[in-house]
């Protein structure tokens, strides 16, 4: 019986063999047309097929935050601020006159990555960024690329929406801290550059031949919190001003500066100016130090010979204001606050020392490097491609800069704040009951006869929204040598200023020109009237007590 059995069995399959062998051919291929759709839709092969339609290089976006442009050697900085940055601008294209969108952190960032004026993509500290806005990093991932960034403030967490578009989004640069010295600090908040370094250089030992776009970014040009001071340990805290040894280094010392010196500035004119001295001192210290981490990331490029394949670009995102008009810190329109450097070096060092000497701003350099990959942009941005002025096509450019002041901070350093108030506040311990925001209101009536003068169809509500972020509500438009800066406030603060002829922006000439500063605040309500809010703009962020406490160390809320 069962020898009957196995022979029909036998006989069953030898009449159904060549079926059989069909059939696996054709389930072979369709599992083969499985795993390449199914890699297809992991990215495993993403790169290999879209890379053909786009430049095969990598990018490296490096930034260093509250940079300006004139303390770097390449912008004809005479003390020996940045070796590192030097050497590779003689590779790179130099922007001469480049301007950020706004003097704080995150706005200015998000700025730079969206190609979107403040107002646009929408970041407030209140409102995240929102996942409709697209970034630099997304238009590489959608190729394909391992996107990577590492960053050094609580600013530029996922919670605000910086980590869009990355694979791998590092927050974990947070060390000690130390004051210049090597004492400790009480906020224990610096995200120092070699922690930075620790985290970014592996990044470029991955195996695998897929291309990439690496976010680094620095903080230590950034003051230690609401005093000026900046960090770097030695040599580079005594490399500019190494006999200093007034009061700003004994309060630190005892970590009592608020205790023992209200009035860290000093109180007398002399002592103010060694004070200022010294702050400004220790701020280069800052970059020297911050440089030489770059130089070892740049170093680490080389190495990895990445270097003719990769464009790197080097970014900040706001200047600092050491008194030029009256404040300290980054809190105002002007130029020092406004005016960072823009390097890019093009693989293969293309275009190589090249300088544009146009004015451009911040949302142009997404639109740039679209171009120069052969990217398709999505249509949103309001920046424009730089890469025209790059080959010399200058004609047709117009020089404009457009930039918000969208900060809501507690720190509004005045030069003779504590002088005028040092008795009142002698016993003030604790910082949080020292207010330093100046009441600012919107001047309702001209509110509304600017709204009454908008096209039709309008959307009003977003134009005031726009106007009315942050606690120092304040616009800025520059149109080749004109520049206007816009305020909301009772006592008419307006301000216009000739730069040709007023580089420093200290002869406000409002008075002598009526119908050119209307224009230009004409030309500021139709630019916010062309700007279009998010739709979605409606989540907040989720901060942790220790976050919290971060951005409070730093002096941006109280």
């Amino acid at each position: 019986m069962h020898h009957k059995i196995h022979h029909k069995l036998k006989a069953h399959y030898h009449r159904h063999k060549k079926k059989i062998k069909v059939s696996a051919a054709v389930i072979a291929a369709i599992a083969a047309c499985l795993v390449v759709a199914l890699a297809f839709s992991s990215g495993i092969f993403q790169s290999q097929a879209q890379a053909k339609e786009i430049k095969p290089y990598n990018v490296l976006l490096i930034s260093i935050d509250t940079l300006r442009a004139d303390r770097v050697g390449a912008f004809g900085y005479d003390r020996n601020t940045t070796p590192s940055l030097d050497a590779l601008a003689k590779e790179s294209v130099i922007f001469e006159n480049y301007y950020a969108q706004a003097p704080f952190t995150p706005v200015s960032h998000m700025s730079t990555l969206s190609g979107l004026y403040p107002e646009s993509h929408g970041f407030t500290p209140e409102t995240p960024v929102p996942d409709s806005v697209k970034t630099m990093p997304e238009y590489f991932k959608d190729f394909g690329y391992y996107t990577a960034a590492v960053v050094s403030t609580v600013w530029l967490y996922p919670q605000y929406g910086f980590a869009q578009g990355f694979d791998k989004f590092d927050t974990s640069t947070r060390g000690p801290q130390k004051n210049l010295r090597g004492n400790a600090y009480t906020t224990e908040r610096v995200m120092r550059s070699d922690y930075v370094n620790r985290e970014a250089l592996p990044l470029f030992d991955r195996n695998g031949l897929q291309d990439f776009f690496y976010f680094v970014h620095y903080y230590d040009v950034h003051s230690d919190g609401p005093l000026p001071l900046y960090y770097s340990p030695k040599p580079y805290s005594e490399m500019f001003y190494p006999e200093y040894d007034g009061n700003l280094y004994r309060c630190f010392l005892r970590e009592k500066c608020f205790e023992e010196y209200i009035h860290p500035f000093g109180s007398t004119p002399e002592e103010q100016a060694e004070n200022f001295k010294y702050i400004e001192a220790s701020y280069d210290g800052g970059i020297a130090y911050t440089d030489a981490h770059v130089g070892e990331l740049l170093q680490k490029v080389k190495d990895r010979n990445l270097w003719d394949s990769t464009m790197i670009i080097v970014i900040a995102d706001h200047g600092e204001e050491f008194f030029e008009h009256g404040q300290w810190n980054h809190q105002q329109l002007y130029n020092e606050s406004l005016h960072i450097p823009l390097l890019i070096k093009f693989p293969n060092s293309e275009h190589a020392g090249e300088k544009v000497e146009k004015i451009v701003q911040s949302i142009d350099l997404l639109p740039t490097v679209l171009e120069y990959f052969g990217i398709a942009p999505d249509g949103n941005q309001e920046g424009k491609s730089m890469m025209p002025l790059i080959r010399g096509e200058n004609e047709s450019w117009d020089e404009m800069v457009f930039s918000s002041n969208t900060r809501r901070t507690p720190w509004s350093f005045d030069q003779n704040f504590f002088l005028k108030y040092q008795d009142a506040l002698r016993n003030v311990n604790d910082v949080d009951q020292i207010k330093f925001k100046r009441p600012v209101r919107a001047v309702r009536s001209d509110l509304k006869d600017l709204m009454r003068a908008l096209p039709e169809g309008t959307d009003k509500n977003s134009i005031m929204r726009g106007l009315s972020i942050g606690a120092f509500p304040e616009k800025s438009l520059r149109i080749g040598d004109w520049k206007y800066i816009m305020r909301f406030r009772e006592n008419n603060a307006d301000e216009l200023y000739d730069l040709a002829k007023d580089p420093e922006e200290k002869a406000n000439i409002i008075r002598e020109n009526p119908e050119i500063a209307k224009d230009m605040r004409r030309r500021i309500m139709l630019i916010l009237a062309g700007q279009k809010m998010p739709s979605d703009a409606e989540k907040v962020p989720e901060l942790s007590q220790d976050q919290l406490d971060e951005l409070k160390a730093l002096g941006y809320i109280n």
